[in-house]
């Protein structure tokens, strides 16, 4: 039979790895760019640079996460036209107390059940305030538990 210290250092483990496997799921798929990539991939108005992008960030308008020495940057926080969704404030804002930027990348890539299992970028288009409604409920759930 195993001892308490035992069982935490299992449980310990598997969360590790559980979320290593995550993070892995997210930086493999493509949502998150560095700023040329992003730049080509929704056609930048020529006077974007990467200090608007910083400026963005310091204002809570987008995140980013460093990897490598390299920003990435969230591709679903930017309309097909190169816009950036005037909804990622409210979200980043309401969850930048509790989550780090990775943290809001795998909570961006993850279902969720607020969502009816919908990952939240899949729905910042279609219907950003039900987005905004998951990240308060994110937030409140973490207040609670």
């Amino acid at each position: 039979m195993m001892d308490n210290d035992e069982i935490r250092r299992k449980t310990r483990l598997r969360e590790a790895q559980s979320l290593e496997r995550a993070v892995s799921r997210i930086l493999g798929s493509g949502d998150l760019l560095c700023f040329e990539d992003l730049a080509s991939r929704i056609h930048f108005q020529p006077n974007l640079s990467r200090s608007i992008l910083s400026t963005w960030e310091a204002e809570n308008r987008v995140f980013s996460i460093i990897v490598d020495h390299e920003a990435l940057y969230p591709l679903y926080a930017f309309s097909p036209e190169g816009e950036l969704l005037q909804c990622m404030n409210d979200i980043i804002l309401t969850l930048s107390p509790r989550k780090t930027g990775l943290g809001m990348a795998l909570w961006f890539g993850s279902s969720n059940s607020y969502l009816a299992g919908k990952k939240p970028l899949e729905l910042l288009l279609l219907d950003p305030a039900l987005v905004s409604s998951a990240a308060r409920a994110e937030v409140c759930s973490f207040l609670q538990g």
